[in-house]
Formats: structure tokens, C-alpha cells, sequence
């Protein structure tokens, strides 16, 4: 039952009375319509709202569907949940490029089978213009179930103008009750069918994770329905239900065709090694993911082997030696018997207190560090399964006070003859040696270039010196730092880290990431951190980049609806990047007072996301491994001068956005640094890109120039470097060829990506199978990679856009199987956002797979299949 009402826009009543005269035909038709002046008043009834064992049912109302394209807009707004007992206010809001007399808006309500139950109907007048109306709908006759509210304006009745719905559903107590109840019994039923396999092998271990979340989502929405949160808990009750029916379909089907080719490798730990920057096991490429959450919220990271966790986080905090030494002992046996990698890491609260201490001048400080290192890092000595340790986590430095002063003092006049050259050097008008002083703030570069570069240098030999000690309590431990995400924040030098160098200390990359929330034009967040994994395995290709903390859980805007993309394709960017190992941060924002298991679960959808690329990298990790291993002829110069000079501006901002354009152009790439183009890093480099760089050491530019006189192709923009590292004036400038390729205007990622297709239009580069428009033009935002392994091409594709894409293939291979849902396919081919593919592709002038067919006839009926 409707009430509609239309707006007034008289000056009088009595013009109102004859508006409504001159509609009382098409009133008389519809009885239960209304129509009054606007606003009206609308008197809810206050009643006290009932205990959770009564609660009344209630509407859920959410947007759905809308016109677009249209001239006239309609929208529609609702309480977004309801008491069903009462009438519901739909207001209603019709934008009008006319005047008409003869407009009509219908609300039809359909049911799940797509029946119309209710319609109400509301002629109007719409002046050009915003037009407001009501509906008011008497929904205490709706059984519990879903529901569209479809709201259709059109002219005479007859005319199509625009349209909008809403998504509705009743819920009540007894409704949630009776689904979670169906949910459990559908999930023990899949559960007892997976406890009865006479060959268990056979079954991807994507079913017995998805049916794991669900078991553990269950239980979580038991305790939420408890708690009187209807919403959070069907949603949760929602997803169980869907992931029985997917497993329970998945189990029909049987293995995939590709099983025995690439079958379900289990991770064998007590084999564990370091071998081309990455983790094996028994020979083997793997892959090591798994979860870490706060300490105060309380887990057993062991639980989540349940998801195919491989790898467990393992936190030494100080204790009493008996203590410390029983937790790790306890760890590694329960590790041993869960056939899983353990990560350590030096409690973050203790890093300024182990550091401090140990480099003490009073002996008692020492010692008790010296003690407690000895108990955390001795029993992970030796022990295969331990797949690392950081020292520090998010390492940052700042060396202040007299001793610094004057190690300074006595350093810059180690590398200035005299006062005098160093005045011209640092634009200062010194009078003795002696006035040299620690200022963070001066505006000079050429100081700033020497206090930094020092300064670095203090907290390298620091951390030489931790290495060291930890080396000789634990040999053989894999050690590293987990840095910060931020190398390519402006004024990041100035935190006291020198990458590179630090890089040739240890024998880990660690890291702790945060993906940023949105991005304005890609449907996930790009290029951090991938440009950051990148760069750390450029830095060191023969160390692991390992992520301690991924914070994935901050790019919120599409977890609860699209988190399953998200979560996978990250995990495949990220790994294709360089990142060999991962401990996803198990607690979302806005949640940081619940327990993690639940904060987790919260987004299940993204939960199975990440479990499912985990596994799937390692089923497919010698190919994974094959793209990263293989020989990047794509170099971006990595300049820790123009890193430092002016805090990184423009470079930093520059450079990432060559990494982003450049990486939509199907090569491998890797960056640069200044010491490699010096030491020979430039051989086998085909193609140069060089963001804007305003400084580089004198030997790097002779490098440069070296490469580009010898014949390589450069992608530049007109900046010509005119700064030495010490931010002195350079004459020269980098040759110029017919092979350098210049970038105009604003070095945007797309001009990045145009100068690189230019390269294959001049045959810089040799083609490779990579993603094309119809006419032949790059594809911004579709990322592909092609690698050969053994004689058989693969292709890594992804569509990082916020809408599907039609994509070609350059080449003679056009078709092939994509290896990560075991389909066929055939380019060109319509990308949809956030869905990665690992084709193999077939043999050049082949076509795609032939599609058996077969005349379909009536047969007897057969029973159904039983799980």
C-alpha cells in the first residue's frame, strides 16, 4: 500500500485545490494515492526498541540500478533500515531539462521471482528544474525475503524518460536464525564429504580453505547475531552459504585438466633456502604468506594454516632467559610439525633500547643485551625452517650532539684541502674549520649532500656492527631491516638509511607497506608499493624482499564488495614485482579494538582473496620465478644525488611515474643505481629511462654519457642534469643521439609508456607478445609481462582499469590457456578489471582450443550427485 504525494508549488491553497481538480480523474484510479502539500509531516510512531530476543523485523534498503545517459535524472533516497511494521519514506528528487504537464512516475515492487506485488502510480508536472515528490509505502505486509523497488518516470504513460531502484529486504530474527542454521548444516555436510575422499590428492586445496573461512566467518556470525548486529552478521551468514555452494560445485567438477601438469606443491620447510633472491624448497621455487596481527590483540598465528598459510610470524619480546628460550623452542617444534616457515623479528618497542645498550660504554648494558640477544637468536641458529629475522623495524635515525658534531667536523675536513674550497663548495663564508656544525635546515646543497651522505654513513656502520653481533649468536640466520615503505616520499634521505649500502650488509629486504585507499584512475591502488618491491630487489637481486606488516587492509574502498580482486590481484602484482614472502596485517581500519580473527573476517571476501594467490603462486611459482629472474633490458637510473638534492623534487615523483608507464609495456625492468652505472650495471640495459634527474655524481654522468655515445637508447625528459651531486653547476650535458627519445611536457606515466612503443616502432627493442588496442596502440593501465620457459611462452596480464578493455595481442600468438582458472583463450579478448591471467600461449599461427560440441537429447533421468 502507497501513498504518493507531489510537490506544491502554488501561491495559495486555492491553487493548489485547482491542480488537484484538474488530476481527479487519474486519482479516482488510484485510491490509495494522496497527494498534499510538500513537505508533509511525517509523524513517526516513538516506541522503545524491543529486547534482542523480540526484535522486530526490519527493511534493509540499499541502492541499486539507475538510468544513465538520460536527459532527465531521478534519484531517490531511503532510510537505509526500516522497522517493517512502518510506513518507509521514499523521497523522491526528478531534475527536469522541461516543463511538462504530462509526466508519470510508477513504483512497482518486485519480488525474487519478478513479480510486481505492489505498484503505485503518481502523475505529475515537472517544471524545469529540481522536482520533488514522496512515495509512502505501507510495508508491513511483506513476507521476509528481497526485493527491487523499480521507480519508472515516463511521459503519457507511455514514453521512457529515466528510471531508478532500490534493493530492499525484510529480515527478522527468526529468518537470520533459520539461514545461519542452513549455512552450518551445508558447510558440516561439505566438511564430512571432504573427511570421506579415498584420494584427497585430487582436490585443489582451494576447497578446503574457502570451507575453513567459512567454518571460522560461521562462527563469527553466530557471535554477531548474539550481539543484536542483524547486518554485519547476514553478511557474514551470506558468504558461508555462498562459499558451501562453491566448494560443493568445485568438488563435482573434480581436478582440473592442468592438475597433473602443475599439481598442488606442499611446502616442505625443513628443506628451506635462499637461492636468486627468492626461497626454495626442495629445489624448488616457493612462496611464503601468511598473517600477523598486533600483539595486543591476541592470535595464534598458527590457526590461519587452516588458510594455507605457510609461513608464521614469531615476535621476540624481552623475557627471562627460560622463558624466551621455551617460546622459541615451543614455536619451532609446533613449525616442525605444521610443516611451516617461521619469520622472527626483534620486538619494535626494544629497538632503541637493544641498540642503545649494546653499544654502550657501561658493561652491564652490554651484557644484558648481549644476553638476551643470545637467548632470542641462538635457538633459531641453524634451523632450516626459519626463513629469517629483522633487526629492525621501520628503521629511521636522526645522530644529534657534540660527538656527531665534531665526527662531522673531522670528516669534511678529511675531503676539503682548505677553508677556502670549502666555502666555494658550501656558499658559506667560514672563517676556520672550526665553525662546521650539524644544521638539518641549511640551504645549501652541497652541505646537505655531505651531512646526509655522513649521516647515512653513521647508521650503515651501526647496523654493520648489529649484523655482526647477531652473525656471531646465530650463524647462518638470515638478517635484515623492515623498512619503511617510503623511499620515494620527499625528504626520505634525511631519515638516516642508505639502502644500497645497507643492502650489501644483509642478506634480507624487509619491508612494511601500506597500499594507499584509492586512486583516481586505476581500480587498485598503482605503483606503490610494487614500484618499492621493484626497487628493493634492484637494490639487491640476490635477497628476498619480505614483507612483515602488508597493510592491504587500507585500500577499503572496495573490500566488502570487490575485496576478492583486490586481495588477489595485489598478491600477484606484488609477487611479480619481486616480493617472495608476505605477513598480511590481520587488522582492517576501524576495527582495532576486536579480536583479529574477527577483524579479519570481517572482510572474508578479501580473507580468501589473499589465501587463494597464495596458493596459486606456489602452484605456479616456476613460472612466477621465471618472470622475476628474467633479464630486465629496462633500466631506470636510480640517483641518490637527486634523491638528496632539493629532498627528492621532482626526481622521486618523476621516477615513479617513469616505473608506472614504463611497466605497461610488457618488458622486464629494473632501476639503476648511480655505483651500478659506474661498476658496469648498464651492461645489457637496451633501454635507459632517465626521470627528471637534476644531480649525479661526476662519474655516473660520464657513465651516461658513455652508454649513449656507445649506442644505447635513452628515454629522457629535456632536463639535461645540470647539477653535480653537490649541487654545483655542470657544463656538459648527455649526448645526444638519433637514439635518445625525448619526453615533452609534463613526464606524465602515459608519455613514458608512448616513448617505449616508440622504441618498438624503431626496433630499439624487439617485439614481444604485450597488450595493444585495435589500432595498435599501448594499452595504459593493462599490465602484461612475457617470459619463455622451456620452450613455452607465458603471459602475465592484468587490467588495472575500472572498466573492461578490449586487448590485442602484438604478434603471431593469439591464443593459448589461462593456466589460473584453466580456460581457453583467445585474443582479442575483453579484460575485466582486476582479474589476473597467466596464459600459456600456444605455438605461434595457432588458434584457440577447439570447443567440443554435441547434439543435446532427452535421456532418463539420473540421480544427483551426492556430497
Amino acid at each position: 500500500m502507497f501513498r504518493a504525494t507531489r510537490p506544491s508549488r502554488l501561491g495559495s491553497f486555492g491553487m493548489f485545490i485547482r491542480r488537484l481538480n484538474g488530476h481527479i480523474a487519474t486519482i479516482a484510479l488510484v485510491a490509495t494515492m494522496l497527494i498534499s502539500l510538500w513537505p508533509p509531516a511525517c509523524a513517526a510512531a516513538e516506541t522503545a526498541s524491543p529486547p534482542a530476543s523480540a526484535r522486530a523485523p526490519e527493511l534493509w534498503i540499499d541502492p541499486g540500478a539507475t538510468a544513465t545517459g538520460t536527459q532527465f535524472k531521478l534519484s531517490v533516497q531511503a532510510p537505509r533500515e526500516a522497522p517493517a511494521q512502518d510506513a518507509v519514506t521514499l523521497d523522491c528528487l526528478i531534475e527536469s531539462p522541461e516543463n511538462t504537464s504530462q509526466g508519470h512516475l510508477r513504483l512497482e515492487v518486485g519480488n525474487a521471482a519478478g513479480e510486481v506485488i505492489q505498484r503505485s502510480d503518481l502523475p505529475l508536472r515537472l517544471t524545469m528544474g529540481s522536482n520533488p515528490c514522496r512515495f509512502v509505502w505501507d510495508t508491513s505486509a511483506l513476507p521476509d525475503g528481497k526485493f527491487t523497488v523499480h521507480l519508472a518516470l515516463t511521459r503519457l504513460k507511455v514514453h521512457p524518460l529515466t528510471w531508478s531502484e532500490l534493493s530492499v529486504r525484510k529480515v527478522s530474527a527468526e529468518a537470520q536464525q533459520a539461514a545461519l542454521q542452513t549455512a552450518a548444516g551445508k558447510i558440516q555436510q561439505m566438511r564430512q564429504h571432504l573427511a570421506g575422499l579415498t584420494a584427497p590428492d585430487t582436490i585443489s586445496p582451494h576447497a578446503r580453505v574457502r570451507l575453513a573461512i567459512a567454518e571460522d566467518v560461521l562462527a563469527v556470525a553466530k557471535e554477531l547475531l548474539a550481539r543484536d548486529e542483524w547486518r554485519a552478521a547476514d553478511r557474514l551468514t551470506q558468504y558461508a552459504l555462498g562459499r558451501s555452494e562453491s566448494v560443493r560445485s568445485e568438488l563435482s567438477l573434480g581436478a582440473a585438466p592442468t592438475s597433473q601438469e602443475f599439481p598442488w606443491a606442499a611446502l616442505d620447510s625443513a628443506s628451506l633456502e635462499i637461492r636468486n633472491g627468492g626461497y626454495y624448497a626442495q629445489g624448488r621455487p616457493v612462496f611464503l604468506f601468511g598473517f600477523r596481527s598486533a600483539p595486543e590483540l591476541g592470535s595464534d598465528p598458527f590457526h590461519f594454516r587452516r588458510y594455507g598459510a605457510n609461513l608464521i610470524p614469531l615476535t621476540l619480546d624481552r623475557k627471562p632467559e627460560d622463558s624466551l628460550k621455551e617460546e622459541i623452542g615451543a614455536a619451532l617444534q609446533r613449525a616442525d610439525h605444521e610443516n611451516v616457515a617461521i619469520f622472527g623479528s626483534i620486538a619494535p618497542d626494544l629497538t632503541v633500547d637493544w641498540i642503545t645498550q649494546l653499544h654502550s660504554e657501561d658493561p652491564a648494558d652490554r651484557e644484558d643485551t648481549e644476553r638476551f640477544l643470545r637467548s632470542a637468536l641462538t635457538p633459531l641458529s641453524g634451523q632450516p625452517r626459519v626463513a629469517g629475522l629483522s633487526l629492525i623495524e621501520r628503521p629511521e635515525f636522526r645522530f644529534e650532539g657534540p660527538a656527531v658534531r665534531n665526527a662531522f667536523a673531522a670528516h669534511v675536513q678529511s675531503m676539503y684541502l682548505d677553508r677556502d674550497l670549502l666555502n666555494r663548495s658550501w656558499k658559506t663564508r667560514f672563517a676556520t674549520m672550526d665553525e662546521i656544525d650539524v644544521w638539518w635546515d641549511l640551504d645549501r646543497a652541497a652541505y646537505q649532500y655531505d651531512w646526509q651522505t655522513f649521516h647515512q654513513s653513521l647508521a650503515s656502520e651501526l647496523i654493520g656492527r648489529m649484523d655482526e653481533t647477531a652473525h656471531r649468536l646465530a650463524p647462518g640466520l638470515p638478517l635484515g631491516l623492515a623498512y619503511r615503505g617510503n623511499a620515494f616520499d620527499v625528504g626520505e634521505s634525511r631519515r638516516g638509511l642508505d639502502h644500497e649500502a645497507l643492502a650489501s650488509i644483509l642478506g634480507l629486504n624487509g619491508c612494511v607497506t601500506t597500499v594507499s585507499q584509492t586512486h583516481p584512475d586505476y581500480a587498485m591502488a598503482s605503483p606503490e608499493p610494487y614500484v618499492f618491491y621493484a626497487w628493493l630487489r634492484s637494490l639487491a637481486p640476490e635477497s628476498p624482499v619480505v614483507n612483515l606488516e602488508n597493510h592491504l587492509f587500507n585500500q577499503t574502498q572496495d573490500l566488502a564488495s570487490n575485496g576478492y580482486d583486490h586481495m588477489y590481484s595485489a598478491m600477484w602484482e606484488a609477487a611479480i614485482a619481486g616480493m617472495s614472502a608476505s605477513l598480511l596485517w590481520t587488522s582492517p581500519p576501524g576495527a582495532p579494538a576486536l579480536p583479529s580473527r574477527e577483524s579479519l573476517l570481517a572482510y572474508p571476501d578479501a580473507l580468501e582473496g589473499y589465501a587463494i594467490a597464495g596458493l596459486d603462486l606456489n602452484r605456479f611459482a616456476p613460472i612466477v620465478e621465471a618472470f622475476r629472474r628474467s633479464p630486465a633490458d629496462v633500466g631506470i637510473l636510480w640517483s641518490k644525488s637527486s634523491k638528496i638534492y632539493a629532498d627528492g623534487q621532482p626526481y622521486l615523483e618523476s621516477a615513479k611515474r617513469a616505473f608506472e608507464g614504463c611497466s605497461f609495456a610488457g618488458r622486464a625492468m629494473r632501476f639503476v643505481t648511480e655505483r651500478q652505472c659506474v661498476e658496469g650495471g648498464l651492461a645489457g640495459i637496451r633501454i635507459l629511462v632517465i626521470p627528471e634527474a637534476l644531480a649525479v655524481s661526476d662519474d655516473t654522468f660520464v657513465a651516461l654519457d658513455g652508454y649513449v655515445q656507445s649506442g644505447g637508447a635513452v628515454i629522457r625528459t629535456a632536463a639535461p642534469i645540470p647539477y653535480t651531486s653537490r649541487g654545483q653547476s655542470r657544463q656538459d650535458v648527455i649526448s645526444h643521439t638519433p637514439r635518445t627519445l625525448l619526453i615533452r611536457g609534463t613526464d606524465l606515466p602515459a608519455q613514458y609508456l608512448h616513448a617505449m612503443d616508440a622504441a618498438y616502432t624503431l626496433h630499439f627493442l624487439d617485439e614481444i607478445p604485450r597488450a595493444v588496442n585495435p589500432y595498435g596502440y599501448p594499452l595504459e593501465a593493462v599490465r602484461t609481462r612475457y617470459v619463455e620457459m622451456d620452450g613455452t611462452g607465458y603471459l602475465y596480464v592484468l587490467n588495472l582499469r575500472k572498466e573492461p578493455v578490449l586487448c590485442q595481442l602484438v604478434g603471431d600468438r593469439q591464443s593459448g590457456r589461462d593456466l589460473l582458472r584453466d580456460t581457453a583463450v583467445a585474443f582479442p579478448a575483453v579484460l575485466n578489471p582486476l582479474q589476473p591471467m597467466l596464459v600459456r600461449l600456444d605455438a605461434p599461427g595457432s588458434t584457440a582450443e577447439t570447443i567440443p560440441t554435441a547434439t543435446v537429447s532427452a535421456a532418463p533421468p539420473t540421480p544427483k550427485l551426492k556430497l
